[in-house]
């Protein structure tokens, strides 16, 4: 077996075409006429659908060993696994943000070939903006709007970044696996307001085709630091939201639900019995802080690992 290395593959990827339409339909070592659908390719998406696991078997299949030592990562995958159990609405809030553009992943391939037959390829991802058409309709005479316009394989969006270096992997069997980490951006939207994140030594596993990303798993590690300023808020906000149901009492405090999660989760978390949990109350709570405690180092620095199952559509952007 030919072993390729990643440098002969960060060579290898700059002769990908940045545009199929400027890519020479010739090979260079023959007189011979490549196939139209064996010249290089770019494909364009946007993603449609981000999965939470929500048992430990999907929390397996939705990470990656992302530390060598043979075992799947995903410990914030674990916890947004239990905490689906429950009752908390994570997988709805991630859903929510996706259908009303609150936040967009875009994803590039680019393919040694337009038929997306075995070879050479790199991948990696944009923040969307300006999404056409816009994400919800305008709101009918019964007070309804459909979200989820520029998710439907036509939407048109700005692409302004982060850019990272491409992930790079052979592709084989429209399987895109990169062997070695890299970085790739994502979104925390565990409540109603979603944060930014990077995801360090991040791998994808995706399932793709010209038009759609049929299926995949993106998973790397999130950095302590933004872990503290991205997870912690937002898990915040999904707690509260959780013990909205209760009532403030001048005599008891805060009364929920007898035997209630959001009663379990009132007395776990708001340490000051005002009916809202906020992200210092969070922060300081030490199961909060055993289950969020970094299981990796990546570049030297602590971080948390997590990893979910995508889908995508196609998409027009220009990065």
């Amino acid at each position: 077996m030919h072993r390729i290395t990643l440098p002969i593959l960060f060579a290898l990827t700059a002769c990908i075409a940045e545009d199929p339409s400027t890519a020479t339909n010739l090979d260079e070592d023959s007189d011979v006429e490549r196939p139209a659908d064996q010249v290089p390719a770019t494909f364009h998406y946007v993603f449609d659908r981000i999965t939470l696991p929500t048992s430990n078997a999907e929390t397996r299949a939705s990470g990656f060993d992302l530390d060598g030592d043979g075992a799947v990562d995903n410990q914030l995958g674990s916890l947004l696994a239990t905490l689906s159990s429950l009752g908390f609405p994570v997988q709805a809030a991630y859903d929510h943000a996706i259908s009303h553009g609150s936040f967009i992943l875009l994803g590039e391939l680019k393919a040694e070939h337009s038929d997306l037959s075995d070879g050479l390829a790199s991948y990696t991802m944009f923040n969307g903006a300006n999404p056409h058409p816009a994400p919800c309709s305008p709101i009918g005479h019964l007070g309804e709007s459909a979200c989820g316009r520029h998710l439907q394989g036509t939407g048109t969006f700005d692409a302004p970044g982060p850019h990272y270096s491409p992930l790079i992997a052979l592709l084989a069997n429209q399987q895109f696996a990169n062997p070695s980490g890299g970085k790739l951006p994502f979104w925390i939207a565990l409540g109603s307001t979603p944060f930014q994140i990077e995801l360090r030594n991040a791998h994808v596993k995706l399932d793709v085709r010209e038009t759609n990303i049929k299926e995949g798993v993106i998973g790397g590690a999130i950095l302590s630091s933004q872990v503290d300023s991205a997870v912690v808020p937002s898990l915040a906000e999904a707690a509260d939201a959780l013990i909205s149901s209760c009532q403030l009492s001048p005599h008891t405090g805060c009364e929920c639900p007898l035997g209630s999660t959001a009663a379990t989760v009132q007395h776990l978390l708001d340490t000051n019995d005002d009916c809202h949990i906020a992200a210092v109350e969070v922060r300081g709570n030490a199961l909060v802080q055993s289950l969020l405690a970094p299981d990796l180092t990546i570049d030297g620095e602590p971080a948390l690992s997590f990893g979910v199952k995508v889908t995508a559509v196609h998409a027009t952007f220009t990065p």
